[in-house]
């Protein structure tokens, strides 16, 4: 008896908490899946039927790396793992404060969101000249934005 072929490929969705996996029906007869989840502090296994096409995991944290490995079985033989790398979405921050403005600045300051980032990107536009978009990139939870126009009532 030959082992299962593999999983031709894995399609995904994601949000910032949960993944969800599908792939195409398998090439050979097969008697389910073994699919898998890891990441730095977790390891997750599921024994699934062949009948089966999708599958989530949820309760993930946000903003972190993921690998996840299909393999199709059959009898005790297995077939090669297909494997996809994925990350869940940074949660986006939350209590958004103005710490102090001058004349042409203002100083933002926010809570960090749960998981990991890069970095932030703050967009504003300035009133006289709406059709631009000014982008502030920041890798902490604090951001001086300058060069603003003093708004009149």
């Amino acid at each position: 008896m030959d082992a299962p072929s593999a999983v031709e490929f894995l399609n995904h969705s994601r949000n910032s908490n949960a993944v969800t996996v599908s792939w195409p029906s398998a090439r050979s007869l097969l008697d389910g899946y073994i699919i898998s989840i890891s990441s730095e502090i977790l390891m997750k296994e599921e024994i699934l039927p062949s009948t089966k096409r999708t599958f989530s995991f949820n309760s993930l944290s946000p903003g972190t790396d993921f690998l996840i490995s299909i393999i199709a079985t059959k009898g005790l033989k297995r077939s090669h793992p297909t494997v996809l790398m994925v990350s869940t979405y940074p949660d986006p921050p939350s209590d958004l404060l103005i710490l102090g403005q001058e004349e042409h600045t203002i100083y933002l300051s926010w809570k960090l969101p749960q998981g990991g980032f890069e970095r932030f990107q703050i967009s504003y536009y300035v009133t006289s000249r709406k059709e631009k978009l000014f982008k502030v990139i920041v890798y902490s939870n604090k951001a001086k934005v300058k060069n603003l126009t003093p708004a009149y009532l």
